[in-house]
């Protein structure tokens, strides 16, 4: 039989079509099987996993179409510990399923840091120390000392603490400090209208210790809560020893009227901030 008797035969159209039935089937089902690898055209939404645990994931619906990776942890002593801070995608963002989704948790133990030597450093000194290693200022204890103001020892929940001893970051170290050999007073510090962090730091360089921290003002954050009454009060001829306490008392300033009370002290001193705080040489 001829080529052109071949090409118009029933045999040549009945190949040909299987042939071509063939090449459609295997497109057919290698897009489909691309669609189905890729997840081609379907999407989730990524839930809200913030302030919850890892074991909590497990409760959602979705929570098994995802990866989860912990990319980091910090330590936060007014949140959950192991709790969900941050989530890369964010909240409701829109992915493939099996996406890896990358979490920053609470750390469940506080970082561990190395404490300093601050034996023979002067008070100042030492306080700066501790704020740059992550650490805070505990209480003072005054001894007759030659080395006036200089630190004699250092503390950690009542003991002796070495340098290089690891304890967790924010750890509140009690230092003994040379007294000198005279017996020198201290002017009682201003703290009135200034928040709890500024009136501690006030307080210690001032060489000497808060005693009762009082809120009047219930679940007041720390940025709104400010001194409104110390015992013993401010006056110009009032002293204290090295090392002794002073007792604070905080309300809210969205609901006290702090500069009617600095104005109560300082009447011709405007404005009542830059003029008084910091200040205790009235």
């Amino acid at each position: 039989m001829g080529l052109g008797r071949f090409l118009i035969s029933k045999v040549f159209f009945k190949n040909l079509v299987i042939a071509i039935g063939l090449i459609i089937a295997i497109l057919l089902i290698t897009w489909g099987s691309l669609a189905i690898y890729t997840r081609h055209g379907k999407h989730l939404a990524v839930p809200d996993y913030t302030g919850i645990t890892i074991p909590d994931i497990e409760n959602y619906r979705i929570g098994g179409e995802f990866e989860f990776i912990i990319l980091d942890s910090i330590y936060d002593n007014n949140l959950a510990k192991g709790s969900i801070v941050s989530q890369d995608p964010p909240p409701n963002s829109r992915v493939k399923k099996g996406r890896k989704i990358y979490l920053t948790t609470v750390a469940i133990l506080p970082e561990q840091l190395r404490m300093p030597d601050l034996v023979d450093l002067t008070f100042r000194q030492a306080m700066s120390t501790l704020e740059t290693y992550g650490m805070k200022i505990g209480k003072l204890e005054y001894v007759p000392d030659i080395a006036k103001n200089a630190v004699l020892q250092q503390l950690f929940e009542g003991d002796v603490i070495e340098p290089g001893t690891l304890i967790p970051k924010g750890s509140y170290i009690d230092l003994i400090l040379g007294q000198g050999l005279g017996s020198e007073r201290i002017s009682v510090p201003f703290l009135l209208g200034l928040t709890q962090k500024e009136a501690q730091r006030q307080v210690h360089e001032s060489f000497l210790n808060v005693g009762a921290n009082i809120f009047e003002t219930e679940d007041v954050a720390d940025t709104a809560a400010r001194v409104y009454k110390q015992n013993p009060p401010w006056r110009k001829d009032a002293y204290l020893r090295m090392g002794q306490q002073i007792d604070l008392w905080y309300r809210s300033d969205l609901e006290f009227n702090f500069d009617s009370l600095l104005h109560s002290y300082f009447p011709d001193s405007i404005p009542y901030f830059d003029s008084i705080y910091y200040d205790t040489n009235f």
